[in-house]
C-alpha cells in the first residue's frame, strides 16, 4: 500500500522559484488516488485438451470506481496449482493475484478440459488401385478420444490424406492424419497398386530328367508352363519354387517332388488376389550295394546258444539291402535268414554273408562253437529318453548313477538301448567306443569298468513298436546269456495308454498287448526274474496280469513318478553283491522314496506275479458280485462314478486327461462301507487277502495316502484310459460296460 501523509507541506525552493511541491487536498492532507474496484481477465483461451499444459495467454485489467481501467497483466501472479488437466470437465481452474494500493485482488479462472483425440481407425476404403490410376480415398475415419468416445471425422477440416505413387506395382503406404485442438494422430494403410491379370488355372512340367544317381547334383531341367483362365499360356520355369535339394542323398525307388508357381489375378471388384498352383514330378534315385561291413569278423557262441551276426551293406541306403546267410558246416553251427547263429557242436565253421542284389559281394564270419556257460545276471534297460532327456537330462542322470557304482563283477551285464529322444546330454567322458549317443539311431551299449561301452547303432525306429522292443530283448539274451534276466522300461508311462513314448515318432508308445507280444516271442515259457517300469502309473492289475506268464516279479509305481525316476545306485550295488532278488527289489523301492523325500506323494512297489492268478480269480468273483449288488439297488453309472472319483484313492492329475486308475484295496474297503455298494464279505475278503500275498513290498511317501501297492483301471469318464483290448478281466470288463462313465468331466 502507498503511505498517506497528514498535515505535511513539503516545499522545495530554488533560485528560479517554487518547485517540487506536492499538492494535497482536504484538511487532512491525503494524496488524491483513484479507488480500485476489481480485476478482469480478457482474451484468454478457456479450453484445454486433456493432459496438456496450460499458460495464461490473455490480458488482465484493473478496474476503478470511476469506470476507468488499465492493463496490469505483467504485474500479476498466476497460480496453476489447482489446474488438473487430467480430469475432463469444467471444475479445473487457475488463480490470478494482483496486489493493489489498498487491496489484494484474486480471481479464479475456470477452464473447460476436453478429451483429446488418441487414435483413428480407417474402414470402408478401397485397398487397391490399378497401376497409373489416381487413388481417391473415400473411406470412413473414426476418431477415438481419451474419454472413450468416438466420432466420425471423415468430412472434418482436420482430416488430411497423403497421395500415393501408382506408377509402379506393389504395396504403397497411404497416411491419414487428423488434427483437433492442436493434437494430431495418424494411421498408415496399405494400398496395393496392381496390373490387371487373368486367373491362373494350372501348371504343367515337361521335358525333365526322371532319374538321378545318389549324391549326383540334380536340377530341374525341363519346362513349366502356366495356363490362365483367358486361355493364354506362359513359360514360368524361372519363377517357380522346387521342393528338392540340388543334391539327392536319400535313396528311394521313386521320390515325388513339388513344383509351385505363385502369382496374382484381378477379381471382379478390381482387388488383386494371390493364387498358386502346384504339380509333382517323380524322380528315381539309384544307389547300389558296394560292399558288406561286419561288426566283427569272428563270433563265439556256446552249444545250444545263439548270437546274431551284425552285418550291413555299404552304402547303408542302398536300394536293396537284403542279405543271404549260409553256414559252411551246419553240423557245427546253423544260421537263419536273419543272421542268427546257433551253436550245434563244439568246433569251427564259417558263415558266408552275401548281397541279395549282387551275389558276388560277400563277407565271411569265422564261428567258434564252445561249451555253453552263462553269466549270473543280464539286466536290459529299454531307455526311451523322450523329452525327459532332451529337456531335462534325466536319462543321462540315471546312466551316471549306474556308472558310478563300483565293483561290477564279470558275470553281471547291464545293457542299455537308447533312443526316442531328440537329443542326449551324456558327454564323451562317460562313453567308450563312441563320442556321443545318437538321436537319430537306436544305440546299444553295455556297462563295464564304470563306462558306457558302445556296441552298435541300429536304424532309427519307434521305441513304441513291438518289433523294436522285441529286437532289443532278443539281442540281449543272445549276446549276453545269463541265469537271471531283468528288464526295465524307462520313460513316461500312462497305464493302459502305454509306456515308452517316442518323441521322434509322434509319441508312439508300447501298449500292454504290444509288450506281451514281444515277451511271448522272446521269453516264451522261460520266465525272466523281473520286469520294472521306471515310468508313471504302470503298477496296475491289467499290466501285471499280462506279465505274469513271463516274469516272476513286477516293480512299478501306482503314482506319476518324479522326473528323476529311480535311484539306481542303491539297487545296482545289491545286484553286484549278488543279493537275493527280493532284497534287490526292496532296495529299489526304498532308494526311490528316500531320493524323492519321505513326505512326498510318490509310490513304488513290487508284486509276486506267482500270486496273480489267485488274485485274479478273487477279483473277478468280486466284480461279478458288485455288478449284481448295483443292479439290485438300481444304482446309476453316474452316481457310482461320482462316488469313486470323489472317495477312492486315484492317480494322475486330471489335467493330463485322467487315467482312471484307483487303488484296489481302498476301492474294495470304501465300497464295503456303503450300503448300496456292499457285497458279501467273503468276496471282499478274498480280494484283500489275495492282495496281501500279491504285493510283496510297498513303499510310499506320507502324502501318498491310501496307496497299497496296485491299481485297477475303471472307466470313470470320457477321458479314462480304459481299453478292453489291453486287459483280460472278463467280469471286470462287463462291470465297466454297465457302470463305467462316459462323462466329459473328470469331476
Amino acid at each position: 500500500m502507498k503511505k498517506v501523509f497528514r498535515n505535511l507541506l513539503i516545499l522545495s525552493i530554488s533560485v528560479t522559484g517554487l518547485s517540487g511541491c506536492a499538492l494535497f487536498s482536504g484538511g487532512e492532507g491525503v494524496i488524491e488516488t483513484k479507488e480500485e474496484k476489481a480485476i478482469e481477465l480478457r482474451d484468454y483461451t478457456k479450453t484445454v485438451v486433456q493432459d496438456a499444459s496450460y499458460t495464461f495467454d490473455g490480458k488482465v485489467f484493473l478496474q476503478y470506481e470511476d469506470e476507468s481501467e488499465k492493463e496490469i497483466t505483467s504485474e500479476c501472479s498466476f497460480d496453476y496449482t489447482y489446474l488438473d488437466t487430467s480430469k475432463i470437465g469444467n471444475d479445473s481452474y487457475f488463480a490470478v493475484k494482483y496486489e493493489g494500493n489498498k487491496y489484494i485482488f484474486s480471481k479464479k479462472a475456470y477452464l473447460s478440459v476436453v478429451a483429446k483425440v488418441t487414435k483413428i481407425e480407417v474402414s470402408n476404403y478401397s485397398t487397391s488401385v490399378k497401376k497409373d490410376a489416381k487413388y481417391t480415398f473415400s473411406g470412413t475415419v473414426i476418431a477415438t478420444y481419451s474419454d472413450g468416445k468416438t466420432k466420425n471425422v471423415s468430412t472434418l477440416a482436420g482430416l488430411k490424406v497423403s497421395t500415393i505413387d501408382t506408377s509402379s506395382e506393389g504395396n504403397k503406404d497411404l497416411e491419414i492424419s487428423y488434427t483437433e485442438n492442436g493434437v494430431s494422430v495418424s494411421k498408415k494403410v496399405s494400398i496395393n497398386v496392381y496390373t490387371e491379370r487373368s486367373k491362373l488355372t494350372k501348371i504343367v512340367a515337361s521335358g525333365y530328367s526322371t532319374q538321378v544317381n545318389k549324391n549326383d547334383a540334380y536340377a530341374f531341367d525341363g519346362v513349366v508352363t502356366a495356363t490362365f483362365e483367358n486361355g493364354s499360356t506362359e513359360v514360368v520355369t524361372s519363377e517357380c519354387t522346387f521342393s528338392y535339394d540340388s543334391t539327392f542323398t536319400k535313396v528311394a525307388k521313386t521320390n515325388s517332388y513339388t513344383i509351385k508357381y505363385e502369382t496374382f489375378y484381378t477379381n471382379s471388384t478390381g482387388q488383386e488376389i494371390s493364387i498358386y498352383k502346384t504339380t509333382s514330378v517323380s524322380i528315381q534315385i539309384i544307389s547300389h550295394v558296394e560292399s558288406i561291413s561286419l561288426e566283427t569278423p569272428s563270433l563265439e557262441v556256446g552249444v545250444g546258444r545263439t548270437k546274431s551276426i551284425s552285418a550291413a551293406v555299404t552304402p547303408d541306403d542302398a536300394t536293396n539291402k537284403g542279405l543271404n546267410y549260409v553256414s559252411n558246416n551246419t553240423n557245427i553251427a546253423t544260421v537263419d535268414a536273419n543272421g542268427k547263429v546257433k551253436g550245434v557242436a563244439i568246433g569251427q565253421t564259417t558263415i558266408t554273408v552275401s548281397s541279395k542284389e549282387k551275389s558276388n559281394v560277400t563277407a565271411t564270419v569265422d564261428v567258434n562253437v564252445v561249451a555253453a556257460t552263462n553269466d549270473n545276471w543280464t539286466i536290459m534297460i529299454y531307455m526311451c529318453g523322450a523329452d525327459l532327456e532332451s529337456q531335462g537330462g534325466y536319462a543321462t542322470k540315471d546312466i551316471k548313477e549306474i556308472l558310478n557304482v563300483p565293483g561290477q563283477p564279470d558275470d553281471v551285464n547291464i545293457l542299455i538301448e537308447t533312443g526316442g529322444s531328440k537329443s542326449w546330454k551324456l558327454t564323451s567322458s562317460y562313453i567308450e567306443g563312441a563320442t556321443s549317443i545318437s538321436s537319430s539311431q537306436l544305440g546299444r551299449w553295455y556297462v563295464r569298468d564304470n563306462k558306457l561301452h558302445f556296441v552298435e547303432n541300429v536304424t532309427g525306429a519307434s521305441m513304441g513298436k513291438t518289433s523294436t522292443y522285441q529286437s532289443f530283448l532278443s539281442w540281449g539274451i543272445d549276446a549276453y546269456p545269463a541265469d537271471n534276466y531283468g528288464v526295465i522300461l524307462w520313460n513316461h508311462g500312462g497305464g493302459l495308454d502305454g509306456v515308452c513314448y517316442d518323441e521322434n515318432f509322434s509319441d508312439d508308445s508300447l501298449l500292454n498287448s504290444e509288450m506281451k507280444a514281444a515277451h511271448a516271442a522272446v521269453i516264451g515259457s522261460d520266465k525272466f526274474e523281473f520286469i520294472g517300469f521306471d515310468a508313471c502309473l504302470m503298477q496296475n492289475m491289467e499290466i501285471a496280469d499280462y506279465n505274469a506268464s513271463y516274469f516272476n516279479y513286477q516293480i512299478a509305481s501306482q503314482e506319476s513318478e518324479a522326473g528323476d525316476g529311480w535311484h539306481y545306485t542303491s539297487w545296482v550295488d545289491d545286484v553286484y553283491d549278488d543279493k537275493p532278488i527280493t532284497t534287490i527289489l526292496k532296495s529299489t523301492c526304498d532308494g526311490f522314496i528316500s531320493s524323492v523325500g519321505s513326505t512326498s506323494d510318490q509310490t513304488l512297489s513290487y508284486l509276486n506275479l506267482s500270486q496273480m492268478s489267485t488274485f485274479k480269480t478273487a477279483f473277478e468273483s468280486y466284480a461279478s458280485a458288485l455288478k449284481s449288488q448295483l443292479d439290485s439297488k438300481s444304482v446309476s453309472a453316474s452316481t457310482f462314478s461320482s462316488y469313486v472319483k470323489n472317495s477312492i484313492k486315484g492317480y494322475s492329475d486330471p489335467g493330463y486327461g485322467g487315467y482312471g486308475q484307483f487303488d484296489i484295496k481302498d476301492f474294495v474297503n470304501k465300497l464295503q462301507s456303503q450300503t448300496n455298494y456292499k457285497v458279501d464279505a467273503s468276496y471282499a475278503n478274498a480280494v484283500t487277502n489275495a492282495l496281501t500275498n500279491l504285493v510283496g513290498y510297498n513303499k510310499i511317501g506320507t502324502a501318498a495316502g491310501q496307496s497299497n501297492g496296485i491299481c485297477l483301471t475303471y472307466k470313470c469318464s470320457y477321458y479314462s484310459s480304459y481299453d478292453a483290448n489291453e486287459m483280460n478281466f472278463t467280469n471286470w470288463e462287463s462291470f465297466n460296460s454297465s457302470y463305467g462313465s462316459n462323462s466329459s468331466s473328470w469331476y
